[in-house]
């Protein structure tokens, strides 16, 4: 069995002016967001909230951690929201970003900063069995230069990614969490059916 493991998006770091406003904590909805703030700000010490464990382990140790979401996305974005009625969120973010906590909250209560762009690369895949993605850029890139015109099963991690796959026609098996123990083992099952 061969593995081929390629990132099909690369991500452009960026290092904008941090709003002047005061904010009560950061809020971060990815991994790579958390690694492209710190990056831009490694001196930023504001409470820390973020989507899932994932993401929360990218967060230095030294920064007080103050909610980790354990659901689904719309369920940690209520939940937080609930937990965190009236704070001042900085939510640092892609370019591609979905937006959904900016989305929920209300405008007075959040700012956003973009620390990172998404980029497609343009690589070719060779012919697999299985196809997994980790995010709905990833799936966007690959569609946008290859072509797979044999049956193939396709592997997603989270609803977005499942989503966006099945906007291609793929019917994709769903990872039961983010964590690559999970993504592997949707991957032996989707070898084995």
């Amino acid at each position: 069995m061969v593995w081929i493991d390629e990132p099909m998006i690369q991500f452009e770091q960026l290092f904008p002016a941090l709003p002047s406003r005061k904010f009560d904590l950061v809020f971060f909805t990815s991994p790579q967001t958390a690694r492209a703030f710190y990056a831009a700000f490694p001196h930023n010490d504001l409470p820390a909230a973020s989507l899932g464990a994932g993401t929360a382990r990218q967060i230095p140790r030294h920064i007080t951690q103050v909610f980790t979401g354990v659901d689904s996305a719309p369920e940690v974005i209520n939940t937080f929201i609930k937990e965190f009625p009236a704070a001042k969120v900085l939510i640092p973010c892609g370019d591609r970003s979905f937006r959904r906590l900016q989305k929920a909250l209300n405008p007075q209560q959040f700012e956003e900063v973009i620390v990172y762009h998404t980029r497609n690369r343009k690589v070719h895949i060779p012919t697999c069995a299985v196809y997994a993605f980790t995010s709905p850029s990833n799936v966007e890139s690959f569609f946008s230069t290859q072509r797979v015109d044999h049956d193939a099963a396709y592997v997603a991690i989270g609803q977005s990614t499942a989503e966006a796959l099945r906007k291609q026609e793929k019917n994709p098996r769903i990872a039961e969490d983010y964590g690559q123990k999970a993504l592997a083992r949707a991957i032996f099952s989707a070898i084995d059916s």
